[in-house]
This record gives C-alpha cells, sequence and structure tokens, in this order.
C-alpha cells in the first residue's frame, strides 16, 4: 500500500542503521534485530559502557538483562554486538573488557 506507514520490522531496521554503534537498548529492538547467535556483546547507557559478556546467543543474553533491575536502574540506551565463534569468545570477551572497563562488571572475564 503505498504511502502507508512502514511496518515494525522496517522501522527497527531504520532505527538499528540510524544508530551509531549498535542497537537501541529495548526488548522489542532486541528481540527483532539482535542475532541468536555467539557473540561478545556490550550494554552502554548516555555516559557509561555498562556490562561486557558474551555468549552462545546474544538475543537472549540481552533480553535476560533488559528483565535484570541491576542492569535496568542504570538506564541502558544501547547495545553493540561481535559475532565469533564460540570457541573465541572468551578471548574476545576479555579484550573488549580490558580496552573498555565496563561499570558494572564486578570481576573480570576469564577468557
Amino acid at each position: 500500500m503505498a504511502g502507508s506507514l512502514p511496518g515494525l520490522r522496517e522501522l527497527a531496521e531504520y532505527i538499528y542503521r540510524t544508530t551509531p554503534s549498535g542497537g537501541v537498548f529495548n526488548p522489542i529492538l532486541i528481540e527483532i534485530l539482535a542475532p541468536p547467535h555467539s557473540g561478545v556483546y556490550t550494554i552502554r547507557n548516555d555516559h557509561f559502557v555498562l556490562w561486557v559478556g558474551r555468549s552462545d546467543d546474544i538475543r537472549r543474553r540481552l533480553l535476560e538483562h533488559a528483565r535484570d533491575p541491576y542492569i535496568m536502574s542504570h538506564n541502558p540506551t544501547r547495545y553493540t554486538f561481535e559475532w565469533c565463534p564460540e570457541w573465541m569468545c572468551g578471548t574476545r570477551e576479555v579484550q573488549v573488557f580490558d580496552e573498555l572497563r565496563p561499570l558494572l562488571n564486578r570481576e573480570r572475564p576469564l577468557g
């Protein structure tokens, strides 16, 4: 239908493409756009990198964080991710952690 508003997926993809360095930290957008694959991810607010993690399913893990009162109390606004094979995620997580020094991770990952 010409001239109609874009669908939810098109809107989510537009927001994702026009938001620098990652997606908007919103459960609906995470569900649509975050990959269900292994990788390393960050959660950020407007001032800090809050969390660095790794998962065999980035989408599932981000959605878990979106229900975590501790994370949500720090007003996360965006996430980033890098796909990597599971066997490589531990090493990459340590590299990203050391580079970004997230605010909420209590301990350095073991790798």
